[in-house]
């Protein structure tokens, strides 16, 4: 495999490896405030 090749093999996964991170990051930040609102909502009914 030439380092050509190899770079542009890189060129073109990294955007794909960037994107599928931020969408797991994304998604993972999206479900924990979703689970600690449903907490919070669930601490609160409970009080009163």
């Amino acid at each position: 495999m030439s380092p050509h090749m190899f770079t542009d093999s890189v060129n073109y996964w990294m955007p794909l490896v960037a994107v599928g991170l931020a969408s797991t990051v994304c998604f993972g930040m999206i479900t924990l405030f979703l689970i600690t609102h449903k907490q919070a909502e669930q601490k609160a009914t409970k009080a009163e």
